[in-house]
């Protein structure tokens, strides 16, 4: 039985009373509030021929997505709501359950909003929004793979429904399944119907554009986005991370007076920005750097400390974003890529970060930085053997052997390839990998990957 528990020193997931689960959806709408007030919900509720129940998950609940932070623009979707389909109208015990569930769900308490989305489901199993809020808690109590499949059969039952594919647009780009998310972007944004859900489905084009790669149309749908809610503030961190990201920014100062002794200025401030991160001054540091980056967008020292930066402050998107912006200037810098494979596991994108360690391997680089990358492999296909997927087995021990044997030295891999064989039962090899740094070792029952 495997002993090794994921691993999370570095996982921004850090709750607050105000985090809200932002729904846009087409059918019905919803007042955020903080979690423990009451949510006041107008809704209408749609329906379809098929559902099925589900058991509650337990699993660890996931952070709030970006376009959870946009409170202020559902406050007015509120108001558009209607209080019931007149057509077809629900029993009101199951109206107000309906509501309950979804109530819960934006409330961000997962686990009691499946439960009572299940009871409702049993008695009206075709109310679409409930179906879709459902899939939503799944996405973010660790059950992302049957929260996708289920929007999809959504979908396939009522192929205008924003809610759906919203959400899974969003999921599919929260693990970087680019193309397909791409895939319903155009119909997404065409059956967006209020100010607020084309906001959101700009935004969302936007994201995907930007894991595109610099597409010109990100700049167009985040201007979009910004058009139909200008306080959206997920469109506006866009803008701000693609502004990084290009060094092409709306207002930036032309003024040739400005641009006098460029070089001299920028060393003057990235020297200052390196104290404040030696002092942990990074608020400081990152106004710094992006004076850098506005002055001169070809400053690629900028890009690798304020990328650094945003990693010290768990802000992993944007830290994502800088050190590609970073890469598109260095694109031959392994430490580069692991610096963002670092990025990659820190959000749990361990595919993802395994393909983008493959490809800084490909970098001209020492033993000692192959090392790295090999230790950083192996940590990443452990992770996904973990959730299930048994083909990266292999990648583990291979990557772990190819990294001490490029750098018998490396402590961190000697240590994680040790705990490793320990929980394979393989004792006696453990033992022998594990002699050199056994001093190192103050609880060897304790797997490093904690």
């Amino acid at each position: 039985m495997r002993a090794l528990g994921r691993w999370i020193s570095n996982r921004p997931y850090i709750w607050g009373p105000a985090a809200v689960l932002a729904i846009a959806a087409s059918t019905f709408l919803f007042r955020p509030k903080p979690p423990q007030q009451t949510l006041e919900t107008t809704t209408t509720l749609s329906t379809s021929s098929t559902s099925t129940s589900t058991t509650i998950p337990q699993t660890t609940q996931k952070d709030q997505p970006e376009y959870a932070k946009n409170g202020k623009d559902l406050e007015e979707l509120a108001d558009q709501a209607q209080t019931e389909d007149k057509e077809d109208p629900l029993d009101p015990d199951i109206r107000s359950k309906a509501i309950s569930a979804i109530q819960n769900i934006a409330s961000a308490k997962y686990k009691e909003g499946i439960r009572i989305a299940n009871e409702v489901l049993e008695l009206k199993p075709d109310l679409l929004d409930v179906r879709a809020a459902r899939a939503n808690a799944f996405y973010h109590t660790g059950r992302a793979s049957h929260a996708i499949s289920e929007l999809k059969k959504i979908i396939t039952n009522d192929n205008k429904q924003f809610m759906a594919h919203f959400h899974l647009m969003y999921f599919l780009t929260e693990r970087r399944q680019i193309d397909e998310a791409a895939s319903y972007l155009d119909h997404t944004i065409k059956i967006a119907n209020t100010d607020t859900q084309k906001s959101l489905a700009y935004a969302l084009a936007a994201e995907v554009k930007m894991h595109e790669g610099n597409n010109p149309k990100t700049r167009e749908y985040i201007k979009k986005s910004l058009n139909f809610r200008p306080g959206n503030k997920w469109a506006m961190d866009l803008k701000e991370n693609l502004e990084l990201r290009t060094g092409e920014f709306d207002d930036v100062d032309t003024d040739p007076s400005v641009q006098v002794d460029k070089d001299k200025k920028n060393l003057e401030e990235l020297t200052k920005a390196s104290i404040c991160i030696v002092q942990e001054r990074y608020d400081a540091a990152e106004g710094l750097l992006k004076t850098i980056i506005r002055r001169d967008s070809k400053y690629h020292l900028a890009y690798s400390k304020l990328s650094f930066v945003f990693f010290k402050q768990e802000k992993f998107k944007e830290a994502e974003h800088v050190i590609e912006g970073y890469l598109d200037l260095k694109p031959d810098d392994p430490d580069a890529y692991l610096h963002l494979g670092k990025i990659l596991f820190a959000q749990e994108y361990f595919s993802v970060a395994i393909s983008k360690l493959e490809e800084g391997l490909t970098k001209k680089c020492s033993d000692y930085t192959k090392s790295e990358f090999h230790s950083a492999i192996a940590r990443n296909a452990y992770e996904l053997v973990v959730d299930g997927k048994k083909e990266y087995f292999d990648k583990i021990e291979a990557n772990y052997k190819k990294s001490l044997e490029l750098n018998t030295h490396n402590v961190d891999a000697r240590l994680q390839y040790g705990n490793f064989l320990k929980d394979e039962d393989r004792n006696k090899e453990a033992e022998k990998i594990l002699e050199p740094v056994k001093h190192l070792q103050q609880d060897t029952q304790a797997p490093v990957f904690r």
